[in-house]
């Protein structure tokens, strides 16, 4: 009975560990982004 319990549990605690990982990426993805952006628009200035 607890065997089958932990079976059907830890797939799901990958799945959340997973979930946030990714969201994690995303996020610093996006942050890198702007920083980008902001890098380009600030040597835009720069040179205009």
């Amino acid at each position: 009975m607890w065997r089958n319990f932990q079976i059907i549990l830890l797939p799901l605690h990958w799945r959340v560990q997973e979930d946030r990982e990714m969201q994690y990426q995303r996020r610093n993805t996006g942050r890198a982004i702007l920083l980008a952006l902001q890098d380009i628009r600030g040597l835009h200035l720069e040179n205009n």
